[in-house]
């Protein structure tokens, strides 16, 4: 299934829920912490190739550009920290990007409001450990 074209824009941060506890549970320092709840980050997200794909730029502290192509093979992606595996499908009118690294599994549903001007994004992480998940939300509108 392709994403929806209007998923294409930019859309900047206006709220989180369980963030500090989310990122608090992988193990991120109180000052970082602190640096990445107080920010007000954008993310620019681009339909491509026919709908196939999902280019996220995220710009913020954390900075990341990362092109997700749906229902492909996983492809490897190196961040600062660490190394994910990643797939991404659409399912119900979500984008829906899985990303596997040594430690555990990261599930983001981005989803957008009816009339395409809010975006919600649900993160899960799953700790290979002991199969405990920790999750945040964080809403966007679109600017």
């Amino acid at each position: 299934m392709s994403i929806p074209s209007n998923f294409s824009g930019t859309f900047k941060r206006v709220k989180q829920d369980g963030m500090d506890d989310f990122l608090k549970a992988q193990g991120a320092p109180w000052v970082g912490r602190k640096a990445l709840l107080a920010e007000k980050p954008s993310c620019v997200l681009t339909v491509e190739e026919n709908g196939n794909a999902l280019r996220v730029v995220l710009k913020s502290l954390s900075a990341s550009d990362t092109t997700f192509y749906m229902d492909a093979d996983p492809v490897e992606c190196k961040t600062k920290n660490t190394t994910f595996m990643d797939t991404a499908t659409v399912v119900d009118g979500k984008v829906v990007l899985t990303r596997v690294n040594k430690d555990g599994k990261l599930v983001i549903e981005r989803s957008l409001s009816e009339d395409g001007s809010k975006l919600t994004a649900v993160s899960t992480y799953t700790f290979n450990k002991d199969g405990k998940s920790v999750s945040m939300t964080q809403h966007f509108e679109r600017v």
